[in-house]
């Protein structure tokens, strides 16, 4: 019942914003990267629990469960043994967190073993702790996760996307923080900046400067770390801040990031044909994802990527989608 009504509003969406949705300008020469899965086990957490599962959906969905958590700590350690390519094994494991893991209910000192490189410039699976639990507003969590291996690697501030369940209240918070007239999500990002700063001094003093990771409304929280708090964020491109499917920015902030002398690094990511990422302006560095067919407006930002038979990442030309929308 649920599947169908998903679908049914995903048709009706994509008809109704079909006249408004319209084609990236990609950077000329064309900067592409193309990416095939063929492990199964991917496959199958999909079936049973990607957004539009009818089993037990957890991608993009907050859940309490204790099974759902360990469920995801296997599929973010087996990443590995399913890829060779190094940057896909990184972009997996990065999704995997801003998609599936902010949406538990992690708990203070829980473990989680994530693959990243480290200080040494090899890539690892390191065991993170969940250092702090930041409350956004009226419950909405970011989390604090610090490797177990002092510097080993950076510490990572994971944003939790938007949450839809409005039987409750940090999903009306969510909720109502994406309809923030100054910007998806800004308001709250303010609330809560202090508690944001005081981690990353400290992460920056005991451990290195952190990364910032997040989907959708957690993606545009990335975007205001790197511009408010740009100097306690890695600058260092091996280690990007990382946003999945945000929605952009205003330009006064974008102004902010413009004035900025040293910018810390990052990349986006955006499904092709996902109306949220159309809103607002882009920060540089921003790719596309298209999958071998094209995605109606909720599956394009909601899915997990990572576990789709063939992806392309394109490079957008950020100048000119920008001019387009101011």
């Amino acid at each position: 019942m649920r599947l169908k009504a998903i679908k049914g509003w995903d048709r009706l969406l994509t008809w109704a914003l079909a006249p408004k949705q319209r084609d990236y300008p990609l950077k000329k020469p064309l900067e592409q990267k193309k990416f095939q899965v063929r492990a199964k086990e991917l496959f199958q957490f999909d079936q049973n629990y990607g957004y539009f599962s009818i089993y037990h959906p957890i991608v993009g969905i907050v859940t309490d469960s204790q099974r759902d958590i360990d469920v995801t700590k296997c599929l973010l350690e087996s990443i590995a043994t399913q890829f060779t390519n190094q940057e896909q094994i990184l972009f997996s494991t990065d999704e995997i967190l801003a998609k599936v893991m902010a949406y538990r209910s992690l708990k203070k000192g829980m473990k989680l073993s994530l693959f990243t490189w480290n200080a040494n410039g090899r890539l690892v699976l390191e065991t993170f702790i969940v250092d702090t639990i930041i409350d956004m507003w009226r419950g909405m969590p970011a989390f604090g996760l610090v490797p177990e291996k002092k510097k080993a690697s950076p510490p990572i501030l994971l944003f939790r996307g938007t949450d839809l369940n409005l039987t409750s209240e940090k999903g009306w918070a969510s909720v109502l923080s994406d309809l923030d007239t100054t910007g998806p999500g800004h308001t709250t990002f303010l609330r809560a900046r202090d508690q944001i700063q005081i981690w990353l001094k400290k992460m920056k003093k005991e451990q290195m400067p952190a990364r910032a990771i997040g989907t959708s409304l957690g993606g545009v929280f990335v975007l205001y770390s790197l511009i408010y708090e740009s100097e306690l964020l890695s600058h260092d491109p091996t280690f990007p801040s990382v946003a999945f499917n945000a929605p952009g920015i205003s330009k006064q902030i974008l102004d902010k990031w413009n004035a900025l002398k040293k910018k810390p690094a990052h990349i986006t990511y955006v499904n092709q044909g996902d109306f949220v990422s159309q809103i607002g302006l882009f920060l540089p560095n921003v790719w596309e994802i298209a999958l071998d067919h094209p995605m109606q407006v909720i599956e394009a930002h909601t899915t997990l990527i990572s576990t789709q038979p063939f992806y392309q990442m394109s490079a957008i030309n950020v100048p000119l989608e920008n001019k387009t929308r101011e």
